[in-house]
This record gives structure tokens, sequence and C-alpha cells, in this order.
């Protein structure tokens, strides 16, 4: 059976650029708001350095998110990744279990789901255009 930490060592989001990420800010102020006595940082991580943060992660079990250009790579070096992950091939959500196993997810596609569907719109057949 996988084990989770209670809470990971470090939340960051990762990603190259990442200085004009809004991620901190509101990731800060809902641990604060639950009273979790973490800090989520962003880390401007250059492609050919990515496996060395990931394994600081897994060292403090870390967790976090992905962005541009590391969505691809992130999903490359999970353990194990959600349903949505494998059918995007891209990880944007990151975590370690106690072992430090990397696990993925992707939230980019419930949150555009969610979106269109509080729209009410039918999406089955629908033409979108995604912009960002």
């Amino acid at each position: 059976m996988t084990r989770f930490p209670a809470f990971p060592g470090r939340l960051a989001v990762l990603g190259s650029p990442v200085a004009h990420s809004r991620s901190p800010a509101f990731q800060n102020a809902a641990l604060r708001a639950a009273g979790i006595p973490l800090q989520y940082e962003a880390i401007d991580v250059p492609p050919d350095e990515l496996a060395r943060v990931l394994a600081e992660f897994a060292a403090v079990r870390g967790a976090g998110n992905a962005t541009i250009p590391h969505k691809g790579a992130m999903f490359a070096a999970c353990h194990a990744v959600s349903e949505r992950a494998a059918r995007a091939g891209a990880v944007n959500t990151f975590w370690h279990d106690v072992e430090g196993l990397l696990y993925g997810d992707n939230t980019d596609i419930a949150g555009f789901d969610a979106a269109v569907s509080a729209l009410g719109s039918a999406r089955e057949g629908a033409v979108v255009m995604l912009l960002g």
C-alpha cells in the first residue's frame, strides 16, 4: 500500500521562467488560512536541472506544480500518474510518497472541464480555442 506523508517537506511551482507566477501568492494565502505551517515558492528550473531538483524534492517528500517547460518531463519522471495525466501525456501537479516515489496528476484538465460545465454548454463535439 502506498503511503503519503502528512505534509510535504517542500512546496513549489517549478518552471522556467516562473518569476511571473501568481501561484505563491494564492497558495500561501490558502496555507495560512488553513493553519498549515508550510511555504509555497516559485523556483526557476532550467530543463537540464529538473532531475536534480526532483531528487532534492524526493529527499524531503516535496510536492507542488510544474509549468512550462516541464509538464512533459514531469510526466516521464513519475512512478505513477492519474488517468487524466496519462491521457494528456503531461503532469502539472506532483507529490512524493514516503519512499520518495514521484506521482503526478493533470489538474489543468479538471479545471477546464469544470469551467466548461459551469457554462452549461455541451462539450461533446464542441470546437474551442484555448489561449495561454
